[in-house]
């Protein structure tokens, strides 16, 4: 080896040990920014809240419906109460991390409010934030329950109610909604309605200022039955009850829809896992098909090394090069799914880029021979690979219930930590057709493809050269859950590694991992949707 070459190669090994040790020190800060395995999704703790305020509502109707057996009525109503106590701890939970984030303290106000519990501490925060929305939450829980605010004068106290003079309910402006949204101009008009006193009665005009002023879908029902109920309003309290009904009635049907299907999926899941470990030959591969399952040729350690921490590097790069243009809170959920497909697109296929240019091009080895991405193998075609990766995704179900049972158990694991389930959520609560068409394109094509091909078809047939089946799938699953830099799934993510890694080895082919893969991402969010859905 000539000078030349010698220092290139002191250099390149120089650059990856710097890279090294910058990765080490991204997963290190996103472990402790998301507080390790007890992270999750920013907003997760108000979603589970909203989740568990529906429940509650579902079980109590429930109980109505068997309110014949008295013993069925009283788990119904205790079950439903302790939802709502759960729901109110999520709730001052996310406050204490955001103290100063004033929707969360109007939801905590609703809550406690429909519990009977204190809620004067959270309404003098509300009103001591100063900000436009606080101001427009002020307005409306002043009139929705007669809360009143110490500063500010002239306020009124009847026997019936506890009010604000309407002069003095802040017209909102909000920022954070947007000055052209729906919402901010419905409150202005409420507002000036109230005022006025002109638009269909004063209670109807009331009615939709409370709407307007108070945080949307079951809040604001509840709040709105509350004003009815305490001004004596009968035959509106009634329609508010009904839609309240109804509601819960479906979201019953559709959560009891959805256990039975996942206890179907979740036993044919473990028949799967079972005939596979127990009932088939537990050798996956013999000798004459190995070819099929090894690198076609040995990369090296270096180069397989070199692969990873470039794409990781590139991925956090586009992350911060990303950062400064990421579409803000205002803008619309379509803007932000069609952002995140872009940039993960680009740090992802970059990868698929290191595989070819450092691994196979040298070997002059074409690319989906060199990924193992088959659509035919033996006597197995497309439709039998489907099949295989359908039958994947069935087996996925009980290893991950598994691992996020441990994980929950013995490391105090609250979900995922990754911001992407977060803006998943905002698509599922706005109901943005072509956001969710992105997001699906995101998750359930983008991501198995690009993944598959960089831990399924390069890293475990690389490892398999020199390591045997359950080693391989171990390293390659435990770099797949790492690289995702989401602590807080990582055991459920490792779960999934070693499950595709293992149809890999099965079938020869990447593609069952590929589509069972897609069907997971897109099993998650299609049950987002439903659950949060607006």
């Amino acid at each position: 080896m000539n000078d030349s070459a010698r220092l290139k190669s002191v250099g390149e090994k120089l650059f990856l040990l710097v890279t090294t040790l910058f990765l080490a020190h991204s997963i290190w800060d996103a472990a402790v920014r998301t507080h390790g395995f007890a992270a999750g999704a920013p907003g997760a703790e108000t979603d589970r809240c909203k989740l568990l305020l529906e429940v509650s509502d579902a079980i109590e109707e429930m109980g109505k419906a068997f309110a014949a057996f008295a013993p069925v009525e009283a788990v119904s109503a205790s079950n439903a109460e302790h939802a709502l106590d759960e729901a109110d701890e999520c709730l001052v939970d996310d406050s204490k991390s955001n103290p100063d984030d004033a929707l969360v303290l109007a939801k905590i106000i609703i809550v406690r409010h429909g519990k009977n519990a204190k809620v004067r501490p959270y309404f003098d925060k509300l009103c001591s934030l100063g900000t436009e929305e606080s101001e427009r939450f002020v307005a409306g829980l002043s009139e929705a329950y007669g809360l009143t605010n110490a500063k500010l004068p002239h306020a009124t106290e009847t026997k019936e109610s506890v009010t604000l003079p309407v002069d003095f309910m802040p017209v909102p402006t909000d920022r954070r909604i947007g000055a052209d949204d729906p919402q901010s101009a419905k409150s202005l008009k409420a507002a000036a309605a109230l005022k006025s006193g002109k638009q269909g009665g004063q209670q109807t005009v009331k009615k939709e200022f409370i709407e307007a002023h108070l945080p949307g879908g079951w809040f604001a029902q509840h709040a709105l039955l509350d004003w009815e109920q305490r001004t004596g309003q009968a035959k509106m309290a009634q329609i508010t009850r009904k839609n309240i009904e109804l509601k819960a009635h479906s979201f019953l049907i559709l959560f009891l829809c959805f256990v039975i299907l996942s206890s179907i999926s979740l036993f044919i899941g473990i028949i799967v896992v079972v005939v596979q470990l127990f009932l088939v030959s537990r050798r996956m591969t013999p000798a004459d098909q190995l070819p099929l399952v090894l690198a076609p040729a040995n990369f090296g350690w270096l180069q397989i090394y070199k692969v990873f921490v470039l794409w990781l590097l590139t991925q956090i790069v586009v992350g911060l090069l990303a950062k400064p243009i990421m579409p803000g809170a205002s803008a619309s959920v379509l803007t932000i799914a069609t952002f995140i497909m872009l940039t993960y697109t680009i740090s992802n296929t970059a990868g698929l880029f290191y595989v070819y240019w450092f691994a196979l091009r040298p070997h002059q080895i074409k690319f989906f021979e060199g990924v193992k991405l088959r659509t035919r193998v033996g006597k197995s075609g497309p439709v039998g690979l489907c099949f295989a990766g359908l039958a994947t995704w069935f087996a996925c179900l009980p290893i991950v219930l598994i691992s996020y049972l441990i994980a929950l158990r013995y490391l105090g694991s609250h979900g995922s930590s990754n911001p992407v389930i977060a803006r998943i959520r905002e698509a599922a609560h706005a109901q943005d057709p072509l956001a969710i068409i992105v997001f699906y394109l995101t998750i359930g094509v983008i991501a198995p493809i690009c993944e598959e091909s960089l831990f399924r078809g390069f890293l475990y047939p690389s490892l398999r050269r020199v390591m045997n089946v359950p080693l391989a799938m171990f390293f390659s699953a435990a770099l797949f859950s790492l690289a995702h830099l989401d602590i807080g799934a990582m055991l459920p993510l490792f779960g999934l590694g070693c499950v595709f890694a293992f149809v890999v080895e099965r079938t020869k082919s990447i593609l069952p991992s590929i589509i069972a893969h897609g069907l997971w991402n897109s099993g998650t969010f299609t049950l987002v949707l439903l659950l949060f859905g607006s």
